[in-house]
């Protein structure tokens, strides 16, 4: 098997890896992957996912880095992370949502 490897997928892999590479970026993944009603899988609904592709993460071993990970993918930069936040703020995950507003004032960053 070839896998080509086009700008848009080095594109896409950068994005991705810088937002792992954030200490708060596996901070955030460690809570929402603790079962609550609020976890990653309302996260996922409030993403547009639908109830067989939720369904489908559940089996994954960390559903919180898949979402999360598409998420970073398909928003830019503060766009991103000011989004998420809005989001986790209306799941009520202010605990998640205080951990990047920390990370990112500290970095410069803005949550708005």
């Amino acid at each position: 098997i070839c896998f080509k490897i086009t700008n848009l997928d080095t594109f896409f892999y950068q994005k991705t890896v810088n937002f792992l590479a954030t200490n708060w970026g596996h901070d955030v993944i460690k809570l929402l992957n603790i079962r609550a009603d609020n976890d990653w899988n309302l996260l996922g609904q409030h993403f547009g996912y639908s109830t067989s592709e939720l369904k489908h993460l559940a089996l994954e071993v960390n559903p919180s880095m898949i979402l999360l990970n598409e998420w970073f993918m398909t928003h830019n930069g503060e766009e991103a992370i000011y989004g998420l936040a809005k989001i986790l703020d209306e799941i009520g995950r202010q605990d998640v949502t205080k951990v990047i507003r920390e990370a990112t004032s500290a970095s410069g960053e803005d949550t708005h």
